[in-house]
């Protein structure tokens, strides 16, 4: 393991979550740096990596079979069925796929997430969701129906990342909402 790795802590997602500062004496001037502050920069999987065995599709197939029972006697509607069917298979997919270690990097114009670029001027806030072992921040679009962007760190930077994010943008109080806490209860 390189200098500035830190490995998942045990029990956290198979220990697929690895975090890694491109130049760790860059990284950590940042929290004395000059106004707008020097850029840091981190690997990270995009998401938790909750293990899913076959019991798990086991119990999404028998759910979808329940549901797909209890509403044919219903509404004895095919198209519902059909739809239902389509979904669940759906999330059994992407349950399944695995998360992409991305590139971040935060500084004065946004956040840049692999590819992707997300100017400051996209968001309203961003809260601090505090999972467990692990921390994310979860940039909030400014406008209604763009999707939130959540980012995963190391908890050794969270006070450096905070503190160039703050910079730009309010801290807003946060938790999982209901749909997130429903997801992480079902390992998804």
């Amino acid at each position: 393991m390189a200098e500035g790795d830190h490995p998942a802590p045990d029990g956290q997602g198979g220990g697929s979550w690895n975090y890694h500062v491109e130049d760790p004496g860059k990284a950590a001037s940042v929290a004395g740096s000059a106004p707008g502050g020097d850029p840091i920069e981190w690997t990270a999987s995009e998401f938790i990596d909750h293990d899913k065995g076959p019991i798990w599709y086991v119990v999404l197939a028998a759910g979808t079979l329940g549901i797909c029972a209890v509403l044919f006697f219903w509404l004895h509607d095919m198209v519902t069925i059909v739809a239902i069917t389509v979904l669940a298979i759906m999330i059994g997919i992407m349950a399944a796929r695995k998360p992409r270690t991305l590139q971040y990097r935060l500084d004065r114009s946004g956040l840049s997430a692999g590819k992707q670029f997300h100017p400051y001027g996209k968001f309203k806030a961003f809260a601090v969701i505090d999972e467990g072992a692990f921390a994310s921040i979860t940039f909030l679009p400014a406008k209604p129906f763009n999707l939130p962007v959540s980012v995963y760190f190391s908890p050794d930077d969270e006070s450096k990342i905070l503190e160039i994010t703050a910079r730009h943008l309010p801290l807003q109080p946060g938790a999982l909402d209901v749909f997130d806490a429903l997801m992480r209860s079902l390992h998804f």
